[in-house]
């Protein structure tokens, strides 16, 4: 499967966010309701302040407001926000092996979503909208350790008070 690309430098979260929707929906099945949430929440951060983008506040309300949805619609679909020391690899690993769909924010440069789908030994296999994939549902492996760090490099989960994950 192919999954969508970002258009610009400000829209990592809302491709991450859309790409879930690709990924436990068939396209006829995405309700409309979630692609209005996405489209009306995200890149909410005022460009004149240098904050492009989209805040964590937004992040944590589309969660919120999906979970919402499904309750009121019937429909499987259940998101969960974690933030600071909320984010850890035990949290990531257990995760994936009950099948969730990953998006962590990185503080690296400007702030950045990328999707995680599978760690496997000592690596781990991610999706950066920003880079061009055509083959795998992943474009990037990188070190279980460079994920697994309080540094802020490109793909590391970086310093506690900046973590942030959401898994569907």
């Amino acid at each position: 499967m192919n999954l969508n690309n970002q258009i610009s430098d400000w829209d990592s979260a809302p491709t991450c966010l859309f790409n879930c929707l690709k990924l436990l929906y068939k396209r006829d099945e995405i309700p409309l309701k979630l692609i209005k949430i996405i489209y009306n929440n995200t890149l909410d951060q005022n460009e004149y302040f240098f904050n492009n983008g989209t805040s964590r506040f937004a992040m944590k309300r589309i969660c919120n407001k999906f979970n919402i949805y499904g309750i009121k619609h019937n429909i499987d679909i259940h998101f969960m926000y974690y933030a600071k020391n909320e984010v850890t690899l035990d949290i990531i690993k257990k995760c994936l092996n009950e099948n969730k769909i990953l998006i962590i924010r990185n503080n690296y440069g400007n702030e950045n979503s990328f999707m995680v789908f599978n760690i496997d030994n000592d690596k781990v296999y991610i999706y950066d909208p920003s880079k061009e994939n055509k083959k795998n549902i992943y474009n990037i492996i990188i070190k279980l350790k460079d994920l697994d760090t309080t540094k802020n490099t490109e793909y590391s989960l970086g310093p506690i008070d900046t973590r942030e994950l959401i898994v569907a």
